[in-house]
């Protein structure tokens, strides 16, 4: 099931007993992407409303005020683009401009330029790290952010620091295998029936959510440069299998109490 561990779109933070620096409107379409920038802005005290593509951005923009969006490139319905430019071609003259930033695992030259002719005032990578999205914050915002802790020396020891605890980060980590692991059957069905258009929009989205969690070695073809869509689909398979490894060493170290966690 491709269940979102982050509150849906209508999902704002709201608990109320955090102070919130700024209020930052996220537009995704990969739920664990999602829950992964959520708690980072959390972290860095802002208020975090999260949604599955442009279209629902436009509407929680109408609703309400924001001080930021992120967006990922590569929505359906609505890229991260065709948003920026409806959200600049809404704009009133002497009104306060929006920052939008671009997110995307794809930092080439030409991608930049063309977000920045979409009306897109910078670019954030995948995988983001915490001191990324605070300086751009800084950029973007002005006021610094709380300070940011130093990383932890493993994968098991951030995605414990990350999520709030081991328990949490095992429910993460199994409802991104169940997610992938659809990803991965409609990959294999469209493999079979030979659509290119849909094959690739599945391994950008299994790829990004791997990226998340840095799931490949030095030894890996960079997904982007490959147009081999069967040996991206073999390597997506081996980084499963590390995933599914990860989660059962965070079970171990936080036995299954409630059937919580996806089971992958």
């Amino acid at each position: 099931m491709n269940q979102d561990p982050t509150p849906s779109a209508a999902g704002q933070d709201r608990r109320a007993a955090v102070p919130v620096r700024w209020r930052v409107l996220v537009a995704d379409d990969h739920p664990f992407s999602r829950a992964v920038i959520a708690l980072q802005l959390r972290h860095l005290g802002c208020g975090a409303t999260l949604v599955e593509d442009g279209l629902h951005a436009l509407a929680a923009l109408e609703r309400d005020r924001y001080d930021l969006l992120i967006s990922d490139c590569h929505m359906p319905r609505l890229d991260g683009p065709a948003l920026a430019r409806r959200i600049r071609a809404g704009e009133s003259p002497g009104t306060a401009r929006l920052p939008i930033l671009a997110w995307s695992g794809s930092s080439s030259e030409q991608a930049l330029v063309h977000w920045r002719e979409a009306g897109m005032d910078d670019a954030l990578p995948k995988p983001l790290r915490l001191h990324q999205l605070q300086h751009a914050l800084e950029r973007h915002l002005g006021a610094a952010p709380p300070p940011v802790p130093a990383p932890a020396g493993d994968l098991l020891r951030q995605l414990t620091s990350l999520f709030g605890g081991t328990a949490h980060a095992r429910q993460a980590v199994g409802q991104l295998l169940d997610a992938s692991g659809d990803d991965l059957a409609a990959l294999d069905q469209a493999l079979a029936a030979g659509d290119l258009p849909l094959q690739r929009r599945l391994l950008h989205r299994i790829e990004g959510g791997l990226c998340l969690l840095q799931l490949h070695s030095a030894t890996d073809v960079d997904p982007v440069a490959s147009a081999d869509h069967v040996l991206r689909r073999d390597l997506i398979s081996l980084r499963l299998g590390a995933l599914r490894e990860l989660h059962a060493q965070l079970a171990m170290q936080a036995p299954a109490a409630d059937g919580t966690a996806g089971s992958g």
